[in-house]
């Protein structure tokens, strides 16, 4: 659904789209290329829930092994966040930027990461307020 989405916009802008791209033993979510003046840049796209289990490691050890055997060092950590009053994960966090504030302090020193998060919490229907 996401790559469904980002596809057009990316496309009229020269940037091809891929989805799970094997790399280092495992399935990178998303690549991302563009080539300007004969030169090719890579982003790499790692998709977690906020609540997932690893999501620490998703950013610290997964994406990092991706996008080097991919041959770059610019990714998206992108997040999908659920949290609210009838799902209570991640328990750690209390709300979305305090997530992101948290995983930017944990960006490897060499890599190029930008934090995203989706809030993907069930909003209430207008006739229930």
């Amino acid at each position: 659904m996401i790559k469904s989405h980002l596809q057009p916009i990316l496309e009229a802008k020269g940037i091809q789209i891929c989805r799970e791209i094997v790399a280092a033993n495992g399935s990178l979510d998303f690549l991302c290329t563009y080539t300007s003046n004969g030169n090719l840049f890579k982003v790499g796209i790692e998709l977690k829930k906020a609540h997932h289990k690893d999501l620490l490691s998703g950013l610290t050890q997964q994406l990092p092994q991706y996008l080097m055997d991919e041959g770059t060092k610019h990714g998206i950590f992108l997040v999908l966040w659920f949290k609210n009053d009838n799902f209570r994960l991640p328990v750690k966090y209390d709300s979305i930027s305090a997530l992101i504030k948290d995983l930017e302090s944990n960006v490897p020193n060499k890599y190029q990461f930008t934090i995203m998060a989706i809030d993907c919490t069930k909003q209430s229907s207008p006739s229930k307020m």
